[in-house]
């Protein structure tokens, strides 16, 4: 079995242009928490992680709580004030991904080492797919046998 035969051929990107405010709302919409990002091309360019994003934000916010301010306020101002921002600003650079032809025990290897919540599937130069955990698991089980 290859990458290709299990991914989701309903790609889920977002352009390295967006403005951070619209890709958290596309996340939720989705109810996702990672996205690959790509150029015009939709060539991958980039992978933003909700949860990294996060961290970014807190350590920032932790440098207003040293100066009294309440930590969720903190949070709050900072996320706001990035909300405008391209989201290449916080995008992963060159992240990892799955090529099209890759087979099952490659792509299993990468599921079990990688923090990214969904993982771009590359054919031809451009984003082609998409796998998840819960996806690729389900596609093991439905290959029981074979």
């Amino acid at each position: 079995m290859l990458a290709e035969e299990i991914m989701s051929s309903e790609v889920f990107t977002v352009n390295d242009f967006d403005p951070l405010s619209e890709v958290l709302h596309f996340l939720d919409r989705r109810k996702i928490d990672g996205v690959p990002v790509v150029d015009l091309e939709q060539r991958l360019v980039g992978y933003f992680s909700a949860k990294k994003f996060m961290q970014l934000v807190s350590e920032e916010a932790q440098k207003e709580v040293a100066l009294g301010k309440p930590f969720s306020r903190s949070f709050e101002e900072v996320l706001k004030e990035y909300a405008s921002s391209e989201i290449s600003e916080y995008m992963m650079e060159n992240p990892d991904y799955l090529e099209a032809d890759e087979e099952i025990d490659d792509v299993l290897d990468f599921l079990m080492n990688t923090d990214m919540e969904v993982v771009p599937v590359i054919k031809e130069g451009k984003v082609a797919g998409v796998i998840y955990r819960a996806r690729f698991l389900n596609a093991l089980l439905k290959n029981k046998g074979k």
